[in-house]
């Protein structure tokens, strides 16, 4: 291989290294965000648990193949190539999960709301707070309907409910937010899929560079 194509292949590696750094972080803040407003299923809330894992994972595979490529040095390189493949099935793996998850999305989503509307009271202002921003920022009303405010003990509508035109008219949030969920789960798995095809053209540039290094002695 001549030293011009040598450097473009080092260059690739170096901006897919930068990239998977990028975007491990990327992937780390989502998640943190995503969890700290998740509602759904336990299945989904577990995925994020994976997401932030695999988020920090993918940052350190970019830096360990920066450097590796930056010093020239095979043994990083070759360690980095193989946590890369790793990334890549975990990725992959986590897509097919959650393709496999998509049909169950936000299943128990009206146990979680039911309970907490049981809760629902000056006691509990945390509580409160959560249904109260569901309700006005999805504009929905109880559970499966508004009329399951008089079955707890709160025993009336919230002020967070939509008025307009008649707040027994309003939708429940079991299927606001289900549907939310399920939208929000079939994008992850776009994107889960996608990345899982970037890696794996990073990986191959890897291998092609620890070849070429291997046959240089480097």
């Amino acid at each position: 291989m001549s030293a011009y194509s040598h450097f473009i292949l080092r260059s690739i590696v170096i901006l897919c290294s930068l990239l998977y750094i990028i975007l491990g972080f990327l992937l780390l803040a989502g998640a943190v965000y995503g969890k700290s407003r998740f509602v759904g299923g336990q299945e989904f809330g577990t995925a994020i648990w994976v997401v932030i894992i695999l988020g920090g994972f993918l940052a350190f595979v970019g830096l360990l193949g920066g450097c590796g490529t930056l010093m020239e040095s095979l043994c990083i390189l070759t360690a980095a190539t193989g946590f890369l493949a790793m990334a890549c099935a975990a990725f992959a793996g986590l897509a097919a999960y959650m393709q496999v998850e998509l049909t169950n999305a936000g299943g128990d989503v009206e146990g979680v709301l039911k309970a907490a509307m049981n809760m629902y009271n000056k006691d509990d202002p945390a509580t409160m707070q959560d249904m109260d921003i569901y309700q006005e920022t999805l504009s929905c009303c109880g559970a499966d309907s508004p009329v399951d405010w008089f079955n707890t003990p709160y025993k009336q509508i919230p002020l967070s409910c939509p008025r307009d035109p008649d707040p027994l008219m309003t939708a429940g949030c079991t299927a606001v937010i289900s549907s939310y969920v399920k939208s929000t789960a079939a994008f992850a798995v776009h994107a889960l899929s996608g990345l899982s095809g970037l890696l794996g053209l990073g990986l191959v540039f890897s291998i092609l560079l620890c070849c070429v290094m291997h046959r240089k002695g480097l």
